[in-house]
């Protein structure tokens, strides 16, 4: 049987990056942090609670704005903010904003910037089909990777609002303990295969910046301090495309963060039609595939060695990569055993303030201009240097943010 040595040289090599074994390998794990608690329940006070539905669809509304989007009724009752009611009477209520005019209300999509973010958003439906064949080519190779239990599209690709040229993100769950095997599988095989996300290859590529293993599902300890809308409705909006028999990433996600609940009482998990998921025939093939990895490099004693001697060298390239965001805390980036997040740019902070500014307007009665957004000016938002912050990809110790 080979070395734990040139095991994990094979697999770096695989990565499209070979890496010569020495004494400073290990290195990097002298700069981990110890981890944190994960339980930590998100604080919401900076969401103000709607007293009426009228508010509700009004504050929900804004928050589609901020992320620059046109919504139907029923997306807007799905997501409604802090209030419970149903379908009819926020499509009532819907109805009514727009015959008075402070949204737009066309081809059964509602907006506050007016006729051109319904026509942008429905050029986006079509244009994320491409992104969601692509997605599902991913997936049904991930479900080849030993230890890989999950792989579910997130962001905008999963709200059916990508641009042309931008990349797939997923979210990937692992086997706890194989953290670090999976993603250097995962990372070699999309790599070779021409499927990753790396330099100037982004349209249509897979983005994997997010890994979790099956254990450390609870988000809360990565919401910002006040209210994180963004990662609330995230939660709700993870869609997977393949996942183990047996394994049921939405409802366990739903379960592990009851605090999304509270701000989005009626959201529910995504529901993915059959041309959007892997058939569950490929099961028959992936499943002995998977077996036969896990069993040669999943025993206890070499996977664990295994795994630990690929975490040494993850973590050196990334010294190499970023040795200033290595040693830097921020919010947008957690390396640790059970989790991996790597986001170059985290614009929460930015959504929220951008959401409450926009209420403001609303409840002050301001209405569409000729068909055109509310006079929004930058005065008008408490913009934060941590949302709008860029970094490249880079790494730290860390499984929580800085209170901010």
């Amino acid at each position: 049987m080979q070395s734990v040595e040139s095991l994990a040289k094979a697999a770096a090599e695989v990565a499209g990056r070979t890496v010569q074994p020495n004494a400073q390998d290990a290195q990097p794990e002298q700069d981990a942090q110890p981890e944190r608690s994960d339980q930590r329940t998100p604080t919401s006070e900076h969401i103000p609670y709607p007293t009426t539905i009228r508010e509700a669809a009004l504050l929900t509304m804004a928050f589609f704005d901020a992320q620059g989007m046109a919504v139907t009724a029923f997306e807007v009752w799905r997501n409604l903010l802090r209030v419970q009611t149903s379908y009819a009477s926020v499509a009532q209520e819907l109805k009514q904003l727009a015959e008075s005019g402070q949204i737009c209300a066309e081809h059964g999509y509602y907006s506050i910037r007016g006729p051109e973010q319904v026509q942008q958003r429905q050029l986006k439906i079509k244009q994320s089909e491409t992104k969601w064949r692509r997605a599902r080519l991913v997936a049904h190779l991930l479900s080849l990777v030993p230890f890989v239990t999950a792989s579910a599209v997130v962001d905008s690709v999963a709200f059916n609002k990508a641009k042309p040229g931008s990349d797939i993100d997923l979210f990937i769950v692992t086997k706890p303990g194989r953290l670090w095997t999976a993603r250097m599988l995962t990372t070699g095989l999309t790599h070779v295969l021409r499927l990753r996300r790396h330099g100037k290859y982004i349209q249509d590529r897979a983005c994997l910046s997010f890994y979790a293993t099956s254990d450390a599902l609870a988000l809360g300890h990565l919401a910002i301090t006040g209210g994180d809308l963004y990662l609330g409705q995230w939660v709700y909006l993870v869609s997977t495309i393949w996942e183990r028999k047996g394994f049921n990433l939405a409802a366990l996600l739903q379960a592990a963060n009851p605090w999304a609940a509270e701000l989005y009482p009626q959201a529910r998990p995504a529901q993915l039609s059959d041309r959007r998921t892997t058939h569950d025939r490929s099961r028959y093939l992936a499943r002995p595939i998977q077996a036969l990895g896990e069993l040669l490099l999943g025993g206890k004693r070499l996977g664990d060695r295994l795994d630990q001697r690929l975490r040494a060298l993850q973590l050196r390239y990334m010294h190499k990569q970023a040795p200033f965001e290595i040693k830097t805390r921020t919010s947008h980036i957690v390396i640790n055993d059970r989790m991996l997040k790597f986001h170059e740019q985290d614009r929460r902070t930015w959504f929220r303030e951008r959401t409450l500014a926009t209420y403001q307007k609303l409840q002050e009665g301001q209405k569409l201009q000729n068909g055109r957004s509310l006079d929004l000016s930058i005065d008008d938002i408490r913009f934060s240097a941590q949302g709008l912050m860029v970094q490249p990809v880079g790494a730290t110790l860390q499984t929580a943010p800085r209170p901010t």
